[in-house]
C-alpha cells in the first residue's frame, strides 16, 4: 500500500510550526535597523545560512525527505555568530520552528 502523505495531527504540527515561523519573521522585520546603523555583525552570515537552509529543506520536502537545518546551528554556534539580543534571539526562534516542521514530517 502506498503512503498517502501526512496525517491529520501532522499536518496540523506543521502548520503550528509554520505560523510560529512566521511570527518571528514578523519579529525579524520589526527590529531592522534604520539605513543609518552600521549592519549587525554576523548578520549577513546568518542570512545567507538560513536562506541556504530553507531552500535545501523546501527541497527536502518536494522529495518527501526530512528537512535539517544544521547549517542556521552552524552560524549560530560560529565566534562570528551575533550577539545575544533581538536578531540572535529571533534566528533562535526561526530555527526552533524549523524544527518543529522536522519533527511533523518525520515517519
Amino acid at each position: 500500500m502506498r503512503h498517502r502523505g501526512l496525517s491529520r495531527a501532522a499536518a496540523e504540527q506543521a502548520g503550528d510550526a509554520l505560523a510560529a515561523l512566521g511570527r518571528g519573521a514578523m519579529l525579524l522585520g520589526a527590529h531592522l535597523p534604520d539605513r543609518g546603523h552600521d549592519p549587525v555583525p554576523g548578520a549577513a552570515a546568518l542570512a545567507r545560512a538560513l536562506s541556504s537552509a530553507t531552500e535545501a529543506g523546501a527541497k527536502a520536502v518536494r522529495e518527501r525527505r526530512v528537512p535539517e537545518w544544521e547549517g542556521g546551528r552552524a552560524v549560530l554556534a560560529d565566534r562570528d555568530a551575533p550577539e545575544p539580543g533581538v536578531l540572535r534571539g529571533a534566528a533562535e526562534q526561526l530555527l526552533d520552528s524549523l524544527d518543529e516542521v522536522s519533527e511533523a514530517l518525520r515517519p
